[in-house]
């Protein structure tokens, strides 16, 4: 019996994903005031520690023109800012900012925010392929 090519790569296509917390790095890999890439669960993210000392994780690319929020982006308050325009991200993913229409961020547009729990100098980050929230 021969296996079709779309028979053989349908069965080594996962058919589930864990869900839990998995460690993303140590916490001091995470400086207040800078942007880190990630990559994980396919996904690219940006991890970025605020001045108040919290780590926040979100989708890595701009929902205005697609930057990667890590190259060259930086950290205001509790917004990640992107480097093509200045698009300010909050901690929750919402659009905070626009330098060019100052008092009307883009209520529409908004990138994933990731649950993220550090303990005792390690880094964790939420993943539920059906969306539910931490446990």
């Amino acid at each position: 019996m021969t296996t079709s090519p779309e028979s053989t790569s349908t069965r080594l296509v996962p058919h589930w994903l864990p869900s839990g917390w998995f460690q993303i790095g140590w916490s001091r890999g995470f400086p207040r005031g800078e942007v880190r890439p990630l990559r994980y669960f396919g996904h690219d993210l940006v991890a970025y520690r605020t001045e108040d000392d919290v780590l926040h994780v979100l989708d890595a690319h701009c929902r205005h023109l697609g930057a990667h929020l890590t190259y060259g982006g930086t950290v205001a308050g509790d917004c990640v800012v992107c480097p093509f325009h200045g698009w300010h991200w909050g901690s929750d993913g919402r659009n905070r900012y626009i330098p060019y229409q100052e008092d009307r961020p883009n209520k529409a547009r908004r990138l994933k925010s990731w649950p993220v729990y550090e303990h005792a100098g390690v880094a964790y980050l939420w993943h539920d392929l059906s969306g539910s929230a931490p446990t």
